[in-house]
């Protein structure tokens, strides 16, 4: 299913896999590895790198998705940081919300969400 069309159910397992516009895979166990999973692919692939950062997680967010420091515009720290190289990802949020800035990050990096796909059980 597209990820530009995919609403997980609150309390429910991740999808096993998401699919890459490339044809490449990668599995999933927790919801935050969406986000991991998807800015690795963007890191890899050239669409996103430090110049490109910070993201926020919405548009009048003060807080940010991905940065070169696991620091919000507002001084607070990210909450549940992760690393991908040298980018920081914000990881916090149900799978709604995880879902909801992957798309936003997919979209603010130039490329479509419904070129990333998730493989359902």
């Amino acid at each position: 299913q597209p990820l530009s069309e995919y609403n997980p159910e609150l309390k429910t397992q991740p999808p096993p896999e998401i699919m890459f516009p490339d044809g490449s895979q990668a599995p999933l166990e927790h919801w935050y590895e969406i986000l991991t999973r998807i800015v690795r692919w963007l890191a890899e692939n050239g669409h996103l790198s430090e110049s490109e950062c910070p993201i926020k997680r919405s548009p009048q967010s003060k807080k940010y998705l991905v940065d070169i420091k696991s620091v919000n515009l507002d001084g607070t720290p990210f909450t549940n940081p992760k690393r991908e190289g040298s980018l920081h990802i914000n990881t916090h949020g149900n799978c709604q919300t995880i879902v909801k800035r992957v798309n936003i990050l997919i979209r603010d990096v130039g490329k479509d969400p419904a070129q990333f796909k998730v493989r359902l059980p």
